[in-house]
């Protein structure tokens, strides 16, 4: 007999520890969905991420900050329970792939969780990620000072095999519809703002 649609999760705002990492705490909705699925306690949670940057900002002070829309989706055949999201924000360049990587296998792992994430559901969390003028590392080109950002995140969960995780990056940039280029942005015009970002996928992660 199928199993009804379970209530909606509730979780507390998000907080910022002082080395940059965010973890994404409060869902702005949350739509669980079991359209009809028998879940056994055998089968994996999946989780998916859908990624869609926002705002790109550069205060005074040097410091970039992205605000994004994260969605996060179980689309596996279990329960994901008490879920953690944590992001890192970074700047492209010769060492990207073994910071990311150290943060995937490396995660804070700190802050409130979601209680429980069903079989179909998602929940959708915004949220916005510093990264500070001793960490963004501009990208010197022609004489310019750009930044290409790299988002790194990892979901944290429970399920009854034990613990789970899947990460991912994301590619942020400015224009890019359609499939075309996308820009980076200049750090040499003092304090600014960006909309009409887009993002697209970096690495898969680890899953586990």
């Amino acid at each position: 007999m199928p199993r009804p649609a379970a209530p909606a999760p509730a979780a507390p705002a998000s907080t910022r520890p002082a080395d940059g990492t965010i973890t994404a705490r409060t869902p702005r909705s949350v739509h669980p969905q079991l359209d009809g699925a028998i879940v056994s306690r055998s089968l994996k949670p999946q989780i998916e991420f859908d990624f869609t940057p926002i705002r790109a900002e550069l205060d005074e002070t040097g410091t970039a900050r992205l605000s994004f829309e994260l969605v996060v989706r179980n689309t596996g055949s279990a329960p994901a329970r008490d879920l953690l999201v944590e992001a890192i924000m970074l700047n492209a360049g010769p060492r990207q792939d073994e910071d990311i990587t150290h943060f995937f296998r490396n995660p804070v792992g700190m802050g409130d969780r979601i209680p429980v994430l069903e079989p179909h559901g998602k929940v959708a969390v915004r949220s916005r990620i510093p990264l500070v003028p001793e960490r963004l590392n501009p990208i010197e080109i022609e004489g310019r000072k750009l930044l290409v950002p790299l988002v790194a995140i990892n979901a944290l969960y429970r399920w009854t095999g034990g613990d789970g995780q899947q990460s991912a990056s994301f590619l942020v940039g400015r224009g890019g519809e359609d499939g075309g280029k996308m820009g980076p942005f200049s750090l040499d015009r003092g304090a600014r703002a960006w909309s009409a970002l887009n993002a697209r996928p970096h690495s898969a992660g680890l899953r586990n």
